[in-house]
């Protein structure tokens, strides 16, 4: 497998200066698939402890463009579904919000539980912050 880049720009908040990740090396697409996994598993906790809103994630990390993205680079399919059943928190917030918290709840099990099928990651992940 082929090396991916990817470029990433925080605010940190506090001190109101951007943070930019210039470059994350991953070795090997399982890398790239854990990450993403880690990414869902946080939004996922921060929407349970609501830190952050179902249009928050939506914006981030669940939406169609995701899935467009996910499905080029060859993504699991286990993973793609909860992506896609992740974008649709929006419209179960809208018309069944009492069911939100079940559904959440659903896709945090399977993305832990997809989580710990993968083997540990031995390899060193380089990642280059610019101030």
């Amino acid at each position: 497998h082929t090396n991916r880049c990817g470029k990433f720009e925080l605010l940190n908040k506090r001190e109101g200066k951007n943070m930019k990740i210039e470059q994350v090396n991953f070795r090997k697409k399982s890398s790239d698939e854990k990450i993403l996994l880690l990414m869902i598993v946080g939004a996922l906790t921060a929407l349970r402890e609501r830190k952050v809103s179902v249009d928050e994630m939506s914006y981030f990390l669940f939406h169609p463009g995701m899935i467009s993205k996910l499905k080029q680079k060859h993504c699991r399919k286990e993973i793609l579904r909860i992506v896609r059943e992740g974008c649709e928190l929006e419209d179960i917030e809208d018309l069944v919000p009492e069911a939100l918290p079940e559904a959440v709840d659903e896709l945090y099990r399977r993305a832990m539980k997809l989580l710990g099928e993968m083997e540990e990651e031995k390899r060193h992940v380089w990642v280059k912050i610019k101030k």
